[in-house]
């Protein structure tokens, strides 16, 4: 009887064993980096090991984690992307700097895959300039807005790359900077799409 007790107690754990990771939600950066190696997923895409690093210059405050948000959409299963949302900024004569890394699990085969940079709601000083660029270990994509006499802008940028690995490494970063005016970012999304004829 009690052989048959403790085999019916690992027989209810082996789903929990075998589970995957959570399903991602809104929240901080900081309680993404919270979830270490075991991350969350979107749909059939996992995200794992979130770190963080920042600086800044001139006076400009320190972006901490917690005061950046991290909203996450399911477009198809194989398609999610990450909103990041924070309060970056800076006067004239200072510099900001955020550096967002983490890793994307693909956890099913596919042929090609793209990933699509969109820049949120900015202003730049002039000069002035605010850049998010999306290194990875398929290639790079930047968005920025640069102003001086005048503005010039990229608010989205796509690299597409074939085959798939079976994990991408992304590091996103974020710098403004402002010699007159202000320099402000509300946001950026980085979408990872391992479907493109889905999407």
């Amino acid at each position: 009887m009690k052989s048959a007790t403790v085999l019916f107690g690992f027989l209810s754990l082996a789903p929990m064993l075998t589970a995957g990771p959570l399903p991602c939600v809104p929240g901080t950066l900081a309680s993404y980096i919270a979830l270490g190696v075991s991350g969350c997923a979107v749909g059939k895409i996992e995200f794992v090991n979130f770190s963080y690093a920042s600086n800044a210059g001139g006076g400009a405050p320190e972006i901490p984690p917690d005061l950046i948000q991290v909203n996450p959409v399911m477009v198809v299963p194989e398609a999610a992307s990450l909103a990041f949302s924070a309060p970056w900024q800076t006067a004239g004569g200072q510099s900001q700097e955020s550096l967002i890394r983490y890793t994307v699990i693909e956890t099913s085969p596919h042929t090609s895959g793209s990933l699509r940079l969109t820049l949120g709601l900015s202003q730049a000083g002039r000069p002035g300039l605010v850049v998010v660029s999306e290194n990875t270990s398929e290639g790079d994509a930047k968005v920025y807005l640069a102003c001086g006499h005048n503005c010039r802008s990229k608010t989205t940028d796509t690299l597409n790359f074939m085959p798939v690995p079976g994990a991408i490494h992304v590091v996103n970063q974020v710098r403004l900077s402002s010699t007159n005016g202000s320099s402000s970012l509300a946001g950026f999304t980085t979408l990872v799409n391992l479907c493109p004829p889905c999407v």
